[in-house]
């Protein structure tokens, strides 16, 4: 099995999100995209991450986080999951820019995946005509 082997040596596994369609505008709030770990990911650890709009702002800087959401024990018959930030700090993308690589570097707080974590795709700033959102999460 090709994807087993690639695990076994260490090579990276990027997903890419397409979080918010290319010429719709940012709006605030939890949840503009979500996607399911697979089994192929399962006890690989989050390494990198970044953003891209699909238009440069022309004011203000743009941020995004990444949560994690893990199915927990059942607790008074019903089990729930939690949410935990990914990263110590937002991904930004600084005015008139496009990319985060250009922005403040983040860091990684939470990284360890399991199959069926559902990881979360937030905007918590946007400038004026930040439009569209691609997110890339590196797994190891």
């Amino acid at each position: 099995d090709p994807v087993t082997e690639l695990s076994d040596l260490g090579v990276p596994k990027e997903i890419t999100v397409y979080a918010v369609e290319y010429s719709t505008a940012l709006e605030i709030g939890d949840g503009a995209a979500f996607f399911r770990i697979p089994a192929e990911l399962a006890g690989t650890n989050l390494t990198d991450c970044g953003a891209a709009l699909g238009s440069a702002k022309s004011t203000g800087g743009a941020a995004v986080s990444v949560a994690l959401t893990r199915l927990r024990a059942a607790t008074a018959g019903a089990a729930a999951r939690t949410a935990v930030d990914m990263l110590g700090d937002s991904l930004t993308i600084t005015n008139d820019q496009w990319d985060s690589k250009d922005g403040t570097p983040h860091t990684i707080t939470t990284a360890d995946v399991a199959e069926g974590d559902i990881i979360r795709v937030d905007v918590d700033q946007i400038g004026t005509g930040s439009q569209g959102l691609f997110v890339s999460l590196t797994f190891e």
